[in-house]
């Protein structure tokens, strides 16, 4: 096994022909593993109908791209969310949020102490 992505994600005879007239037609490079993983979790009729529609359009910029936002958009369900981001804990952010504060105190008083000493010596 070489590991290529046909070999790692194998889709039916009739979408790897498809894929590759759309590539030939449209001077498209190999799509990328993760779009023919897609391609495969949403099984062979939606593959076929997602991929005819691609067939009849200009492919303006990358071919792996318009395969995974249409998948996006029509077969939300295959596609693994991005990891939530957790709202820092008070505890964690606490205590840069303090050494923060307590370094805008410092410069803010340090500010006003120099315009109260130069004001205070001005002739």
């Amino acid at each position: 096994m070489d590991g290529s992505p046909r070999q790692e994600a194998p889709l039916p005879h009739s979408i790897e022909k498809t894929i590759e007239k759309i590539c030939k037609d449209q001077s498209q490079p190999p799509i990328s593993l993760y779009a023919r993983k897609l391609l495969a979790d949403i099984g062979e009729k939606a593959a076929s109908d997602l991929l005819a529609r691609i067939s009849n359009q200009r492919i303006t910029k990358f071919f792996s791209a318009y395969i995974i936002t249409l998948v996006k958009k029509y077969h939300p369900a295959v596609v693994p969310s991005p990891p939530s981001k957790r709202p820092l804990s008070p505890s964690s952010s606490s205590p840069r949020n303090t050494s923060l504060k307590r370094s805008m105190e410092i410069l803010i008083l340090c500010g006003c102490f120099f315009q109260f000493s130069a004001s205070a010596f001005a002739v």
